[in-house]
Order: structure tokens, then sequence, then C-alpha cells
């Protein structure tokens, strides 16, 4: 049975967890790291649009585990077996967010949750771990709360926002790839820093046009 300190130390050295339907949880360590700079974030001018026009709520850690469960649902063309994030998982994260390490940024649309994302602080980097959005309401709920995010975390202070692995969706959001050296090095720095979550919650609120 995995504990929450050895899951946070598993994350701090590194690694990122991904379930095996009915088999173990294995941990990765990519050659490659996908990695999408605070600075370099790209926002297309109909997002920018969705963004300044407050379309979506933004909230920090209102509906965390209503948020991890949205990220564990089978996405178009997969099955409940092919859910990476299963309960054991999602039992480690609800211990971590209660902890004050893994938090949730939602986009609400009418007093309903239509998309967020979530992820874990430590110090003055943000590791990055899963999206969704429910169509059709929900049409770039995640991507405005990935924007409001990066200016969080901007005016915070942080360093390094890990995106685990690089796909075509989020290569055109500005995610780059680091070699495995260059992350974990820049992660141990950013790592030992005070974490910065209580200053950025606030700026992730407000969002950039605020």
């Amino acid at each position: 049975m995995t504990t929450l300190a050895s899951f946070l130390e598993a994350y701090q050295a590194g690694l990122f967890p991904m379930a095996e339907p009915n088999g173990p949880v294995l941990w990765y360590r990519p050659v490659r790291r996908a990695v999408l700079p605070l600075e370099e974030l790209r926002v297309s001018d109909s997002l920018r649009r969705v963004v300044r026009s407050r379309r979506f709520e933004i909230r920090v850690n209102t509906a965390f585990v209503e948020t991890i469960r949205s990220c564990s649902a089978p996405r178009s063309g997969e099955t409940v077996d092919s859910v990476w994030l299963d309960a054991r998982l999602q039992t480690l994260l609800v211990e971590a967010h209660h902890a004050g390490r893994a938090h949730s940024v939602e986009a609400w649309r009418e007093g309903a949750l239509v998309g967020g994302l979530y992820g874990l602080s430590f110090g003055s980097a943000f590791l990055g771990e899963s999206m969704f959005h429910r169509p059709p309401v929900g049409r770039d709920a995640s991507k405005a709360a990935l924007v409001h995010l990066c200016h969080g975390l901007r005016e915070a202070g942080y360093t390094l926002l890990d995106a685990q692995i690089k796909n075509e969706h989020t290569e055109r959001l500005g995610v780059v790839e680091w070699d495995r050296h260059r992350f974990e090095e820049a992660f141990e720095t950013a790592s030992l820093m005070p974490d910065r979550m209580g200053e950025a919650i606030p700026a992730i609120r407000r969002g950039p046009f605020g």
C-alpha cells in the first residue's frame, strides 16, 4: 500500500504515476520531459477572447475531488479499462490535496463545473497532471483554466510548469521537451524554494485581464 509520504517522495524524485488497469501503479521517468515555459504560453486570438469575456468563472480548490474524477473519465475512444487515473491514485491525490500539496484550477459556468485541471506544487514548480472539459458548454474551459494558472504562477514567481508528455494538443499551447537531466536539475532547484501556491491563488482567480 503506497503511503502519502512515499507518493510525494516519488514526485520529488522527478517521477509521475500511471496506474495499470487491474495492475500496479507504475512510475515514469521519461528521457524527454514536457515543460511549458511560463512566458511562452501560446494563447490564440479566439482563446484570448474567451478569457477576456469572463465566460468562465475560474476558481481554485473548490471542487478538487470532482475535478480529478472528471479527469479520470474515459475520453472519446477510450474505455474504463484504459484509464490511468484509478481509485488508488485518486485516494492519494485527495490526501495530497488535504495536505496542501495538490490543487485544482476549475472553470465554472452557470454554477456548473465544466472544465479544469489539477497538479501538485513543490516550491516554485507546478507539476501539471491532467485537464478536462465538458462539451459543448465547456469548450475551451480547460484552456481558460490553463491561461489563468500560467498567469498566477508567473505572478508568484514560479520557475517551472511540468506537462509530463508532449502531444499535439499541448504542443499548440507552447509545450516543449527538455532532456531528463535539464528537467531534474531545474525541478530540484525549484522544489527547494518555499511553496508559492498561496501567493499564486489570488492571481489565478483574477487572471491576466482582471
